[in-house]
């Protein structure tokens, strides 16, 4: 992963980070989650919702709630469904580059820090 310093974060988020510190962490990387899901769901059907095109490949059907406990705490996700069925969430794979979280953890701190100055 390389470094990009022109990425912003959206207000509201930075505020419950400097809020709620490391306790917001499992709702902050639940959103991550649905938002990559969603976003895949969107790849997979060939089209965003509401969109018509020739290349649309079926139809979005809600999403289906699930929990999961990690060690960073319980996290509650929002699976997408598709109509026509099929639909198969990618695996999370481990790659070259990937953050440690360790690293976002002190990521998240070093903000809070700038934002508090």
């Amino acid at each position: 992963m390389t470094y990009q310093d022109n990425f912003t974060v959206p207000s509201e988020i930075m505020e419950q980070i400097t809020r709620d510190g490391i306790d917001y962490f499992p709702e902050l990387l639940a959103m991550l989650i649905n938002a990559a899901m969603k976003l895949e769901r969107e790849q997979y059907l060939k089209a965003k919702p509401y969109e018509r095109s020739e290349e649309r490949q079926g139809y979005a059907n809600g999403y289906k709630p699930k929990s999961v406990q990690t060690r960073i705490g319980k996290l509650e996700l929002e699976i997408p469904q598709v109509r026509e069925g099929g639909f198969i969430l990618s695996p999370a794979h481990a790659v070259e580059g990937d953050v440690p979280l360790e690293n976002m953890l002190a990521f998240i701190k070093e903000a809070q820090g700038q934002l508090n100055e």
